[in-house]
């Protein structure tokens, strides 16, 4: 008896399998798919120096995330378009999957997710996101993949396509082609993933501003500033104040002295009440402030369609004459910590 119970258990085991040695056209084979990077044609590594790549199973629900270090990032795997940072996924099953990447983000931002390994219920595509430290440093924007133009104009300035709350209500795309990829049975595949700023950045300069040499470095505050995106890269309706202290910094070809106080925050629509406020340290009285919509009128940085540059920068000028709050003469992009 004993022998027939493990031959009809034996016989069980080959039929749920399927694949037998002499017989594999019922073999479920992963596929191979190559994730690449890529930014502003071969840019990436000058501007993003971690990543983090998160992918969704074909229910929309967290399935695999991985961190890539700047060593790792470093390095490359081969494409059609020759070699470029990625990611070679050998081992999926087939099916339908998502993906988005987050770049340069630190370890004061934090992610709304459960991954599939700690919770088999994940969190879903719809309900993760993101929470991005402002003014914490003058270092890198985040970077987010995959990128798309017409959903950064429209949360840039919802200008362009009715109000941010108009916006924010919208449904994305339903088949989210853009964030999908296919693994296919014992397939060799690839999807570039093409990387966009994430953050509207607002810099502060103060020049000229009293007694900057050594001990009386200034504190700038930003009010109503946005902090969250979800995964389809839309501002969520979070603000945020901050204190940023405005730290040296070199001009090209100008010796004036002057101090610089740099703000990323989440693209959005320009609110009314943000404001950049000048003190000469944290809980002293307001020396000088900024409304940035009214910035922004006053200077004519909106273009034709509405749209508001991804860099914002303020010039709080001292002269024998007073204050002059303008818009900077120098290229900006040649500006490093001093």
């Amino acid at each position: 008896m004993k022998v027939y119970r493990k031959l009809f258990l034996l016989m069980g085991l080959i039929a749920a399998v399927g694949c037998v040695k002499e017989d594999h056209s019922q073999c479920v084979r992963p596929g191979r798919m190559t994730l690449f990077f890529t930014y502003n044609q071969d840019q990436f590594r000058q501007h993003i120096r971690t990543l983090d790549v998160f992918i969704f199973d074909s229910d929309k629900r967290m399935y695999r995330e991985r961190r890539f270090s700047t060593l790792e990032l470093s390095m490359s795997v081969p494409t059609t378009r020759g070699n470029a940072p990625g990611w070679v996924l050998a081992d999926l099953p087939p099916g339908v999957y998502y993906v988005v990447c987050w770049g340069n983000v630190g370890s004061a931002s934090s992610y709304n997710r459960t991954p599939f390994s700690l919770n088999p219920v994940a969190t879903p595509f719809e309900s993760c996101y993101i929470r991005v430290p402002v003014g914490a440093s003058t270092g890198d924007p985040i970077y987010y993949a995959p990128f798309r133009m017409h959903v950064h104009q429209r949360t840039r300035s919802g200008l362009d396509a009715g109000s941010e709350s108009d916006y924010l209500t919208k449904a994305p795309d339903p088949n989210m082609q853009e964030y999908s990829f296919t693994v296919a049975d014992g397939e060799i595949r690839e999807k570039e993933l093409s990387f966009g700023v994430a953050h509207r950045t607002v810099n502060v300069y103060i020049i000229n501003y009293p007694g900057t040499v050594s001990d009386r470095s200034p504190v700038v505050e930003a009010f109503n500033l946005g902090v969250e995106y979800d995964f389809f890269y839309a501002s969520r309706n979070t603000q945020a104040n901050f204190s940023q202290p405005a730290s040296p910094v070199n001009l090209p070809n100008d010796s004036r002295p002057t101090l610089l106080a740099p703000f990323h925050f989440a693209f959005g629509q320009i609110r009314p009440d943000m404001d950049f406020k000048l003190r000469a340290s944290i809980a002293t009285p307001v020396i000088e402030e900024v409304n940035l919509e009214e910035f922004i009128v006053e200077h004519k940085l909106r273009d034709a369609n509405g749209i508001v540059p991804n860099v914002i920068n303020i010039v709080i000028e001292y002269t024998p004459l007073g204050v002059n709050i303008t818009l900077p003469t120098w290229n900006t992009s040649d500006v490093t910590p001093g």
